[in-house]
C-alpha cells in the first residue's frame, strides 16, 4: 500500500459517487491520515473537489507525532500509570512503526477520550449541515454506537 495507490482508490471511489449521485464534484472531509489524502487529492484533481474540510489536519507529520508521544508519556507521568510509562518507554519517541503509533493513541484515547470515528462522523455532519444529508452515499439513520457497518443502511452489532 503507497501514497499513490490510496489517492487511486480515493479517485475511483469518488468516480463511483458522483456517478451514483448524478454529481461533477464532491466534498471531501478528511481527518488524521484522510485529511493528508485530502490534501492530495484536491491538489491533484481540483475539478473532482468542491470542497475540502480536514480535521485533526496533519501538517509536519514528524513535529506532531514527537508533540503527541511526548504529550501522551507526560500525561501517563502526571496519572502515575505504570502500565502506560512501560509501554510508551518501550516504544520509544518516533519514528516509530505504525503498530506503535496504535499503541500510543490507544493510551491517548483512554486518558483524554479523543473522538471515535462514530463521533466524527456525528460532528461532521453537523459541520456540513444536516441539509445536505440527501446527498449522502450512505445516509446513516439513528445512533452508530456500538455498531459495525457492514453495508449501507445495514449494521450488525459488536
Amino acid at each position: 500500500m503507497t501514497v499513490e495507490q490510496f489517492v487511486a482508490d480515493l479517485d475511483e471511489l469518488v468516480d463511483l459517487v458522483c456517478a451514483r449521485l448524478a454529481k461533477s464534484a464532491v466534498l471531501i472531509f478528511g481527518h488524521s491520515w484522510g485529511s493528508v489524502l485530502g490534501v492530495l487529492y484536491a491538489k491533484r484533481f481540483p475539478h473532482k473537489v468542491d470542497a475540502y474540510v480536514g480535521s485533526g489536519q496533519i501538517g509536519d507529520w514528524q513535529a506532531a507525532e514527537s508533540a503527541s508521544y511526548e504529550y501522551a508519556l507526560a500525561r501517563a507521568t502526571r496519572l502515575g500509570h505504570r502500565k502506560a510509562l512501560k509501554d510508551l518507554r518501550a516504544i520509544g519517541p518516533p519514528p516509530y512503526p505504525a503498530a506503535s503509533v496504535f499503541k500510543e493513541r490507544t493510551w491517548l484515547q483512554r486518558f483524554d477520550g479523543q473522538l471515535r470515528p462514530a463521533a466524527l462522523w456525528k460532528y461532521g455532519r453537523i459541520a456540513l449541515g444536516e441539509r445536505n444529508h440527501r446527498s449522502s452515499i450512505c445516509p446513516i439513520s439513528g445512533g452508530a454506537s456500538g455498531s459495525r457497518w457492514t453495508r449501507c443502511g445495514r449494521r450488525s452489532r459488536n
